[in-house]
């Protein structure tokens, strides 16, 4: 048995109340969600949104990671500092694959991207040095070159 509870904002009180409330099972699972994972999930929809208008393919694995991986550094910047041994290992986590296919993934969707995408949004985002794709992006520097991005134009959110 599985319950997710939302705890933004509640008072101690208010947390002991639905402790109390909730069935007892021996083998039940409380998941308990904090201001930061409802902060995550709307960046990620944000992210959605810029992968979208860069022309990132939705139907890849590598878009899911790109997003998760992107609201995770705006969430958790640091992380930017150590891609293949804390966020490649994040990510294959929540999506239940390997850091080498997140990796992957990933490189495959910048690939089908610079094949694919709009050269303008793309030069809004990357600047001049890449733009056609003619030299691609790293994954740490897709990552990093969007969260900065997104960071600069969109903090108020």
């Amino acid at each position: 048995m599985e319950y997710q509870v939302d705890c933004s904002g509640w008072s101690k009180e208010r947390l002991l109340e639905v402790f109390m409330t909730l069935p007892k099972h021996a083998n039940a699972k409380i998941i308990l969600c904090w201001e930061e994972d409802k902060i995550e999930n709307s960046w990620e929809k944000l992210v959605g949104n810029y992968l979208n208008n860069l022309g990132v393919p939705p139907h890849l694995n590598g878009y899911h990671y790109l997003k998760y991986s992107v609201a995770r550094c705006l969430c958790h910047p640091e992380e930017l500092e150590s891609v293949t041994k804390i966020l490649y290992p994040a990510i294959a986590r929540k999506f239940g694959t390997t850091s080498g296919g997140v990796e992957h993934g990933i490189r495959h969707a910048i690939q089908k991207t610079c094949e694919n995408g709009r050269t303008t949004e793309w030069e809004n985002i990357f600047g001049k040095k890449y733009v056609c794709c003619s030299k691609k992006p790293t994954n740490s520097q897709f990552i990093a070159a969007l969260s900065d991005f997104i960071n600069l134009n969109c903090r108020g959110i």
